[in-house]
């Protein structure tokens, strides 16, 4: 099929000042905004490290650290804006006014990363908010931040860690209005080795709270304790699991509530084998279907295990159903958690195939309860062949989905070398609809220039996932350090994603896994630069004189795949011989046909005509001979053609109109 290709622009430019129950003024804190709200203007680390050590008095694992952890903001807007960063324990802490706050400028697209020594962060550690403002008003500015942390010494420039580091951990930072006054944690435990170290956060800067911490046992049996806390403005309070004596083997969960906006980190230690898991709490008001983008099994030796929280006090059947990067379902499982318990399946025995030739499985899962759930996945290395084992990191459950005119965003991007070695980063996207979705993935250096290659293009049929690996990137600089922006152009489907920092130089550890954030489209008036053209299919394909069918027009990459871009004008014009006498229709039409047809393609990039033809005159030869014609199409007032080719028969053998 011939074709001259044509090129779109598709303009992304940023709306201004649109935010759902954004904040106002100066104001920084502000929990009454929905938890479904896709922006914010402040993130939440309730904390960042600065010198902190974990300690398991058992045997002899000891001491791991101390831990120093870094901050990386991203600026979501299309211009400069002033960021605000404090301790919530400096001496004036204040919650709502950021003008109190140290502040400095970031460049429309950038990124920056603080160390905790530049976040005022006092030894051991603390809650740190940052708040982001159109420069030189108080204007809400949209960003997006992660907390990654590494051991023994401070991280290197842009949160790069190596050899003389032992242990890396991270976690994705907590949209303003996403913390409230109760918290949950999916998975605190000391089997196995582990232990975990809580850490609540009383963000108001006036009051103390008065916070309960319920530790409850999985599987809904065992040793469950409440705890009480009086946590000072601006305190945090960290307790060891360990202290509170539980029983050897012990897993559970943890559910915090407080009279004051609070929130929480666990801190998942096995200082035996010096491995750190980090998660970040959850606001429990959390409904619906949910995601885990990346699920493993042996995959390279990694594995997952998602752990899972009832949140209602009845029974709660949960499901979940595993896929493969080809969307293919590949087993499924279902837990029937007891209400207010928790249970986790670890490298699912239910998939039905390896998936792969190395012997592993890598995918996705969707989650679907009867009630309201939150959870975690932990991806770790622990044994094989590859001599990188004893790595450990976990995301959260995705809760929510980009799509289109919305975007997920993905502050610290990293590359190291092609041993590999260094800091590296892969992002795994996974669509949990059962529609088709098409993304724009960009890499931004840190100055807020796009990354020559970018964007890649990828289209996602229903419950699809793809990786993209930055040492997949041949172009990419090794060292690079950035940011990623996924872009959601098209299509009924949605997309949730997650990215892995893993660098194999650290001395044990080396992995840090974070949530990308979602947000309104950004990544400012970058276009969007596709060379689509258009298929064009005639159905039936054979056909008499005054025969009735259809021309289907399909939106195309240069590959050839589906552009599902809904409401781009088209317009069919009829130029060639044998179809001089045809006219062209509305769908299902037969009434006033004409030369030429204005119509708008579909959710999946699709536009329809009918066609009837009459016995081209002089021709005698027609119904032996068929022919191919040319059919131009204009599109948004760019044109281009394609060729379609119908068969013409005889009467009698005649499939006589379209099929619809």
């Amino acid at each position: 099929m011939k074709r001259r290709m044509l090129t779109v622009f598709v303009a992304l430019a940023l709306t201004a000042g649109v935010f759902a129950g954004t904040m106002v003024s100066g104001s920084a804190l502000d929990v009454d905004v929905p938890v479904e709200s896709p922006d914010s203007d402040v993130m939440i680390f309730p904390w960042v490290p600065n010198g902190a050590m974990i300690e398991d008095g058992r045997a002899d694992f000891g001491d791991t650290g101390p831990y120093f952890g870094t901050v990386t903001i991203q600026n979501l807007e299309s211009e400069r804006i002033d960021i605000f960063y404090t301790s919530t324990a400096s001496d004036d802490y204040d919650s709502e006014d950021v003008s109190t706050w140290e502040s400095q400028k970031l460049g429309a697209n950038r990124t920056v990363t603080l160390s905790a020594s530049d976040l005022d962060v006092p030894d051991p550690g603390s809650g740190v908010l940052v708040a982001g403002r159109i420069e030189g008003t108080t204007n809400p500015a949209r960003i997006a931040a992660v907390q990654k942390q590494a051991s023994d010494v401070t991280p290197l420039e842009n949160a790069q860690t190596g050899s003389q580091h032992k242990i890396v951990g991270g976690y994705t930072g907590l949209p303003g209005h996403q913390v409230g006054t109760d918290a949950v944690l999916p998975i605190v435990q000391i089997n196995s080795n582990w232990t975990t170290l809580v850490h609540v956060t009383n963000f108001n800067d006036t009051a103390t709270a008065d916070v309960s911490i319920q530790f409850n046992a999985a599987d809904g049996a065992g040793w469950n304790i409440n705890v009480s806390e009086e946590i000072g403005p601006g305190e945090t309070h960290s307790i060891n699991l360990l202290d509170l004596n539980p029983p050897a083997g012990w897993v559970g969960s943890a559910v915090i509530s407080a009279d004051t906006p609070i929130a929480a980190v666990a801190e998942r230690a096995k200082n035996e084998t010096d491995m750190l898991i980090m998660n970040v709490s959850q606001n429990p008001k959390i409904d619906g279907t949910q995601s885990a983008p990346l699920i493993f099994d042996d995959w390279f030796q990694w594995n997952t295990g998602i752990s899972l929280v009832n949140l209602s006090g009845s029974s709660n059947e949960v499901v979940i159903t595993y896929f493969d990067l080809d969307g293919e379902e590949m087993g499924e499982d279902t837990l029937n958690i007891s209400g207010g318990g928790m249970s986790f399946v670890y490298s699912p025995a239910s998939l039905d195939d390896d998936g792969d030739d190395n012997g592993g499985f890598v995918g996705s899962a969707l989650i679907e309860s009867e009630y309201p759930i939150v959870g975690a996945v932990d991806e770790v290395k622990y044994f094989g062949d590859d001599p990188d084992t004893g790595h450990a990191m976990s995301y959260m459950v995705e809760t929510s989905i980009a799509t289109a005119g919305e975007s997920l965003a993905m502050p610290l991007v990293q590359r190291g070398d092609t041993v590999p070695s260094g800091d590296t980063t892969g992002i795994q996207i996974f669509n949990p609809t059962d529609d088709s979705v098409t993304v724009a993935l960009w890499y931004i250096h840190q100055n807020g220039t796009v990354f020559a290659d970018s964007p890649e293009i990828i289209t996602l049929d229903g419950n699809e996932g793809h990786t993209a690996y930055t040492l997949d990137e041949d172009n990419m600089p090794a060292g690079f350090n950035g940011s990623a922006i996924i872009q959601v152009l098209g299509g009924e489907g949605g997309v949730s994603a997650v990215s892995n920092n893993v660098n194999y130089s650290v001395e044990h550890d080396g992995s840090a896994s974070f949530n990308l954030i979602r947000t309104e489209m950004a990544g400012g008036d970058i276009p969007v630069e596709l060379i689509p053209a258009i298929t064009l299919e005639a159905s039936p394909d054979e056909a008499n004189e005054d025969a009735l069918f259809e021309l289907t027009a399909q939106l195309v990459d240069s590959l050839d795949n589906p552009l599902p871009f809904a409401g781009v004008e088209v317009e069919f014009e009829i130029d060639a011989d044998g179809f001089v006498n045809a006219a062209l229709f509305e769908k299902g039409e037969t009434d006033d046909g004409d030369e030429s047809f204005e119509t708008t393609t579909d959710a999946d990039g699709k536009a329809f005509v009918d066609v009837i033809r009459d016995e081209p005159e002089g021709d005698d030869d027609w119904l032996d001979d068929g022919f191919s014609a040319t059919i131009t199409v204009t599109i948004d007032g760019t044109t281009t053609s394609a060729d379609v080719t119908v068969t013409w028969v005889e009467p009698e053998d005649t499939i006589s109109s379209a099929s619809s």
